[in-house]
């Protein structure tokens, strides 16, 4: 999801289209996020040490806030164009 894809220079239609592939992932991300943090408290629980706990959880981290960082980067694009419509 490291996409670096410049906003500003789509069109309004590929804004939305890219918005709507970020909302169809949605599930599959959360389900990841889930997977993680299930395997960090299970790693807490029965002896994974400290070190494997806090980077399973530091994971969930990076990976929901890349995901969250692009689709507000997107909406926020989105919502700048449709202020000068």
């Amino acid at each position: 999801m490291q996409n670096k894809k410049d906003y500003s220079e789509a069109s309004i239609d590929e804004l939305q289209s890219e918005l709507q592939k970020l909302k169809v992932q949605k599930i599959p991300v959360i389900l990841g996020m889930a997977l993680l943090l299930g395997l960090a408290v299970y790693a807490a629980t029965h002896g994974g040490g400290f070190f494997r706990t806090v980077l399973l959880l530091s994971s969930v981290v990076l990976f929901g806030g890349t995901y969250l960082k692009k689709r507000n980067k997107l909406e926020a694009e989105i919502n700048r164009r449709d202020r000068y419509r």
